[in-house]
């Protein structure tokens, strides 16, 4: 627990962005990319759970805010944003992003014991889309990813990770609305 704590407060003290929030994103220099914040919530809910640190707890609030004010747009999420959260040259968005992000922020808020205004709703939102426009009804699987400003234009290879991330998804979405037709996907 000690050392797991010295590796948060050194990743805080390294990687917090103090003009504008959340945190630098190394492997995309300038810009803030979804996928780290995505992984740092997973992470810190995993500390909580094992130290009870309200620090911890207060880092996992700024990153369910940083999701619910800049990275959920709609029925989809930005892979990248601008150190100002303004969002970048985002031509794609992911449908595997988009469904990890609903169970995996379902999940975390459930595991620490939150409730986040708005959370659910835009969650929901983001699910239905996803499991609806990025799943293949002809031949089985997940698409990759759409574009954004012409949602229709697919990229429709199949990947192994959407496929294991629409797994549990689906399955979130399912047991957050009761609706048996994300199962059917």
């Amino acid at each position: 627990r000690k050392r797991s704590m010295q590796v948060y407060r050194t990743l805080r003290s390294r990687f917090v962005d103090e003009a504008n929030g959340g945190y630098i994103d190394t492997l995309s220099p300038g810009y803030k990319g979804h996928n780290t914040l995505l992984h740092l919530l997973e992470a810190f809910t995993s500390l909580y759970l094992l130290t009870g640190d309200e620090d911890v707890l207060d880092s996992l609030d700024e990153l369910f805010a940083i999701h619910l004010d800049h990275v959920i747009v709609g029925d989809y999420c930005l892979d990248l944003m601008n150190m100002d959260w303004t969002p970048a040259d985002n031509r794609d968005a992911s449908y595997g992003h988009g469904i990890e992000t609903v169970w995996l922020l379902l999940d975390s808020a459930r595991a620490v014991n939150r409730t986040y205004s708005g959370l659910v709703e835009a969650l929901t939102q983001v699910g239905e889309h996803h499991s609806r426009e990025g799943y293949d009804a002809e031949r089985g699987g997940f698409y990759t990813s759409f574009q954004i400003a012409s949602p229709t234009q697919k990229d429709t290879s199949k990947v192994w990770w959407v496929q294991a991330e629409a797994l549990l998804g689906i399955w979130a979405m399912y047991e957050e609305t009761g609706d048996i037709e994300y199962l059917r996907r």
